[in-house]
């Protein structure tokens, strides 16, 4: 199916998709692409694509339908002849951590990986992970991304998030460095990372929005060693109505109590690490400033909705 055809075709002509016959590359370890989606048949073909043309190999991509309403599951369903390629439709709407969380219980890979079904993986990401675990021991892969609008498929550059320096430490070191540089990025679609870090029937996304700003940090505090690349692999479709364009209201200062609460615990379990607690402490104060905000803006959502209804019931009331 060609949906969206000419939109993205400027900028995804240039990733040249075209599977290459470069051998059985494919060492001991696995790896799953858990690939969430709701109502995105319009964007659907050209994620699954990206995995399916991959330079290497990629065991499993494990699809869970939110239960769409348009022609998602169909999409995803006519993908099924590859082996590797497994369906899941929610019986109701669950939203993005649910459906995370349990496609990740389903996987059965050494290394996971998120990819949001409206985005792309560049191909190259997988072949640039088993180089980098050919010789490594690693608890997760890092790559930056790269955003491109949906209309007219060119770099959008607002929306990209670039890695400034390549290293190799463990999770916290990591952790700090990144903080500190202000080159953190709590997006969990950057990462390809160990199965068994996470116990994803308690300990996964939580059930809010911004789960990835509460759920990134302790996957990087979990590593033992990791590396980080700046090369881009993630593409990134900015669109409206996308997560992250869209206004949330009270949820969102909702989610960002749930991160706060999390970094708190994080700090108070890193007092024996004074750069890193200093750190944390910061990101409390930001998330402090971010519910505040998000708060006077619902806060005036809620007086702009009264007021406008006020002038209405007067006007009715003038004509009665």
């Amino acid at each position: 199916m060609d949906t969206e055809g000419t939109r993205s075709s400027n900028f995804l002509a240039t990733l040249n998709l075209n599977r290459m016959n470069l051998g059985n590359i494919k060492p001991d370890a696995s790896l799953a692409i858990i690939m969430p989606c709701f109502n995105v048949g319009e964007y659907l073909d050209d994620a699954i694509r990206s995995v399916i043309n991959q330079r290497a190999s990629v065991d499993e991509l494990v699809i869970i339908d939110d239960y769409s309403t348009d022609q998602t599951l169909t999409i995803a369903r006519s993908y099924t002849h590859y082996e590797y390629i497994r369906v899941y439709c929610l019986d109701h709407n669950r939203g993005l951590s649910y459906a995370r969380n349990y496609g990740a219980s389903l996987a059965t890979s050494d290394y996971i990986m998120f990819l949001d079904s409206d985005d792309c993986i560049h191909p190259d990401l997988v072949l640039g992970f088993k180089n980098a675990i050919r010789h490594e021991d690693l608890d997760l892969f890092a790559f930056s991304a790269r955003g491109f609008d949906h209309s007219t498929g060119e770099a959008n550059f607002s929306q990209s998030m670039f890695y400034r320096n390549a290293f190799k430490c463990t999770g916290r070191a990591a952790l700090t460095r990144l903080l500190r540089e202000n080159n953190f990025y709590s997006s969990a679609c950057l990462y390809i990372f160990r199965h068994a870090l996470i116990d994803w029937h308690s300990c996964g996304f939580i059930n809010h929005l911004h789960e990835d700003e509460e759920f990134t940090p302790r996957l990087f505090l979990a590593c033992r060693k990791l590396s980080i690349t700046t090369k881009i692999y993630y593409l990134r479709r900015v669109r409206p109505g996308s997560i992250m364009n869209s206004k949330r209201g009270f949820r969102s200062t909702l989610g960002y109590a749930a991160c706060l609460s999390s970094t708190i615990h994080l700090t108070m379990t890193n007092i024996q690490h004074p750069a890193l607690l200093c750190l944390l402490i910061t990101r409390c104060w930001y998330l402090l400033l971010l519910i505040t905000s998000s708060s006077l803006s619902h806060l005036r959502s809620l007086l702009s909705a009264s007021a406008h209804s006020n002038r209405v019931s007067k006007h009715k009331a003038a004509h009665l």
